[in-house]
């Protein structure tokens, strides 16, 4: 049954106001507000922490530039 499936940070069903991770390949899709520290959902593009952290950690070598501070 569909609505058994599990999303989320937290692995539990669908409830109450969801978001989607923007990313096509996240592997749990849907988000609870709560779960990620949300009250509403923002505008635009939004990704999933670790979605986010995926991003992040593949654009940068894991040094950090002086550029990168300002």
């Amino acid at each position: 049954d569909a609505d058994e499936d599990v999303y989320c940070i937290c692995q539990t069903v669908s409830y109450g106001e969801m978001i989607g991770c923007d990313n096509p390949n996240c592997e749990k899709e849907w988000f609870h507000l709560a779960c990620v520290g949300l009250k509403a959902p923002p505008e635009g593009v939004w990704l999933c922490p670790e979605c986010a952290a995926a991003k992040y950690n593949a654009s940068t070598s894991g040094a950090i530039d002086d550029d990168d501070l300002d």
